[in-house]
Order: C-alpha cells, then sequence, then structure tokens
C-alpha cells in the first residue's frame, strides 16, 4: 500500500461512482481497438503497441469510473488495479500483468526507439487487448454496490 499512499498525494482519489462515465471511456477503448486493427494490418509494431495499451487504458479507466475511483497518472492507476481489483480477488493477477507489460512495451517502444524490440511481445500484446477490453467491461457491468465500497474501501470513504 506504501505506493498507493505516494499515488494518493498526487492524485488518486475517490469521486462519486458514475455509470454515465464508464461507456465514454469504453468507447474511446473500443476506437483504440480500430486503431489497432489498422495498425496490425499494416504491421506498425509502434501503433499496436500504442494502441492496445490505450484500449486496455481507457477500458481500466471506464471500470474505475464506475467505482468512483479517479487518477490521471498512468503507473498510479495501474498500482490501484492491483491494490484494488486483483487483491482482493475482482481482476486476475493475469490480467493486471498485461496492462502493466502492454504499458511498459509502449514506453520502451515510444521512447527507446534505437533499443530491438521483441516482435512476438509485440504480437502477444496487441491479440490480447480485445479480450483485455472485453473483461474489463464485463466486471464493470457486474459490479454491485456492494463490490464498489469494498473497492473503494482501501482509499478510505469520502470523495476527496
Amino acid at each position: 500500500m506504501t505506493g498507493l499512499r505516494w499515488c494518493q498525494k498526487r492524485g488518486l482519489k475517490l469521486v462519486e461512482p458514475s455509470t454515465n462515465l464508464p461507456p465514454v471511456f469504453f468507447a474511446k477503448a473500443e476506437s483504440a481497438l480500430r486503431m489497432l486493427r489498422a495498425a496490425q494490418d499494416l504491421r506498425e509494431p509502434d501503433w499496436m503497441a500504442t494502441t492496445s495499451y490505450y484500449a486496455k487504458y481507457f477500458a481500466l479507466y471506464g471500470l474505475f469510473a464506475r467505482c468512483g475511483v479517479k487518477c490521471e497518472i498512468h503507473d498510479c492507476t495501474i498500482l490501484a488495479m492491483k491494490a484494488l481489483l486483483v487483491d482482493p480477488g475482482f481482476a486476475s493477477a493475469a490480467l493486471h500483468e498485461d496492462i502493466q507489460d502492454s504499458k511498459d512495451l509502449r514506453v520502451d517502444l515510444q521512447y527507446y526507439a534505437y533499443r530491438e524490440f521483441d516482435d512476438e511481445r509485440v504480437q502477444r500484446l496487441s491479440h490480447s487487448a480485445p479480450e483485455v477490453v472485453l473483461q474489463l467491461r464485463a466486471l464493470a457491468d457486474r459490479l454491485r454496490r456492494e463490490d464498489i465500497e469494498r473497492i473503494r474501501a482501501p482509499l478510505g470513504t469520502a470523495s476527496r
């Protein structure tokens, strides 16, 4: 939870849970998936990594909007996924690892363009994007009020 505390100081906070915002972010995830398919067709590894990561990230952001958890720092959003969704059993560790690896790959390809990249990793992570988005959307859809309260509990009870 130490990293989570750091993130809370930097903007990870509770807001009102929403049923209006998740569809907006899931639509952004679907848009990113359409762009991913174009990047795959064109065999553009940089854009495959970028669009697959953003599809996953927008879906995760939509899920957190459903729960009333807000953060604009990607590392903190992913850390919050581990602490708030994986550790209590709402999401799998494999799902979290996929999103974390996708973010790391996007960073590697964007900022370290001079390095060799692992094409198999690009392919694997870009092909997992539709399933990750589907799983996150399904989780958001099945959350009950008690689940949302459990997810929010480690961050406190009041909006900040």
